[in-house]
């Protein structure tokens, strides 16, 4: 598979932190949405960010913080608006690059991951996409740390419901199930069965609605909502 671009990283690594814009976000998901490079440089910032963003809590600003960027951007001339603006585009920016490269340096003395996850053998992603072909989930499964995860990109199951994870393909005579999912969800990639390159190459990810805690059954009752096939990011 190809490597994404700097600028494409660049666009990766803002939407993992957050940083994109409403337009810029929904513009990223419909471009990851057709390109499987893409949105396997976006899994792994996911990846490599999920611990930071574990760790972490939302922090309001104080209120009165807006009204006096206002007050001060209102009493200043019109060739320092320009600047401000300018400074902080550059700010913002700078901002991004010192969060991406204290996240991946957070990420690394944690888990003692290599810097370059994306070129390791044995990592595979996929994009879980709706009837519209908008991604609602990202899913990573490393063979060398044994570990799969799956991240919301902002799909919630409806109430009294839940969404549950089921594997398909790969010689699977029914869907295997995988588990509930919600914001993240970690599952031993052993719990798949079938971790060789090819099987692997082969496996489609899917959920489905279920009543709370999952399907009664061991197999779907609920509608398929979200699948994605499983591919090599390296």
């Amino acid at each position: 598979m190809a490597s994404a671009d700097n600028e494409d990283r660049d666009d990766a690594a803002e939407y993992a932190l957050g940083t994109l814009g409403p337009a810029d976000r929904d513009a990223f998901e419909a471009r990851m949405a057709r390109d499987p490079t893409l949105a396997a440089e976006a899994a792994a910032w996911q990846e490599r960010l999920a611990a930071l963003h574990a760790e972490t809590g939302p922090a309001e600003p104080p209120a009165h913080l807006l009204a006096n960027i206002l007050r001060r951007l209102d009493d200043a001339a019109p060739n320092n608006v320009v600047m401000l603006k300018r400074s902080a585009d550059l700010w913002r920016r700078a901002t991004i690059a010192v969060s991406a490269i204290a996240a991946v340096l957070l990420i690394a003395v944690a888990v003692r991951a290599p810097w370059q996850q994306t070129e390791q053998k044995g990592l595979y992603v996929a994009v879980l996409q709706g009837q519209g072909a908008q991604a609602a989930y990202v899913a990573a499964v490393d063979v060398k740390s044994r570990m799969m995860v799956v991240r919301s990109l902002g799909a919630h199951a409806p109430d009294a419901h839940s969404y549950e994870l089921w594997a398909l393909g790969a010689g699977r005579a029914a869907p295997q199930p995988l588990g509930v999912v919600e914001a993240v969800a970690r599952v031993p990639s052993e719990q798949l069965g079938r971790t060789s390159d090819t099987a692997l190459s082969d496996t489609t990810l899917a959920i489905s609605l279920e009543p709370v805690g999952g399907s009664p059954t061991g197999a779907p009752t609920g509608p398929v909502l979200f699948t994605g096939k499983l591919l090599p990011a390296n």
